[in-house]
């Protein structure tokens, strides 16, 4: 019964940053923070949207994820790890995300993304037609320009929103859940 009233607050959460006159300043707020942004660093933010709600990323990962979808931008002399671990320590500067882990000598190990900065960011995504999630093609059915496709599957389900979708346009699959789910990659060119 507690988690209905959660889950039903948690889905609302959205529509009432967006409606209600004493959750605007916080979204607006939010707006502030990320418009602020540097594109790459944007684009890294977006790009956090891949990961299921309440997940713990871990940093290694991030950061290889950022560099093989080419958000990381080359600087002369200097590793590309480094200038992702940059980014990376930029937006917990500017508490965009939070350290979520350490390592036993005090190095980050993983980081989340605050629940409200996850609905400010998805719905940039939505808008920029940056990621598509699984939630995203459950609301709209039908033919969507794919480019990136993040998949969250929790139950047998899930699978069938893919349907017959046209995937050719995609160029990154990201996906958690139940390993039998996973698509046919012969739909990816």
């Amino acid at each position: 019964m507690l988690r209905t009233k959660w889950e039903m607050i948690l889905s609302s959460l959205g529509s009432m940053l967006e409606e209600n006159p004493a959750f605007r300043w916080m979204n607006h707020v939010l707006n502030l923070s990320y418009n602020d942004l540097p594109h790459d660093l944007k684009t890294c933010m977006l790009y956090l949207v891949s990961f299921p709600e309440d997940s713990i990323i871990r940093k290694d990962h991030l950061l290889r994820r950022w560099i093989a979808e080419g958000f990381v931008m080359e600087i002369p002399s200097q590793d590309l790890e480094d200038i992702a671990e940059g980014y990376l320590t930029e937006l917990i500067n500017r508490s965009m995300i939070q350290p979520a882990s350490f390592g036993e000598g005090g190095e980050l190990m993983s980081v989340r993304v605050h629940d409200l900065m996850l609905e400010l960011i998805t719905s940039k995504s939505r808008q920029e037609n940056f990621i598509t999630t699984t939630n995203d093609l459950k609301a709209r059915p039908g033919a969507l320009e794919i480019r990136r496709l993040s998949l969250h599957f929790s139950n047998a389900e899930d699978d069938n929103v893919l349907g017959s979708m046209e995937l050719k346009q995609t160029r990154s699959l990201i996906f958690s859940g139940i390993v039998q789910d996973i698509p046919c990659i012969r739909k990816f060119e």
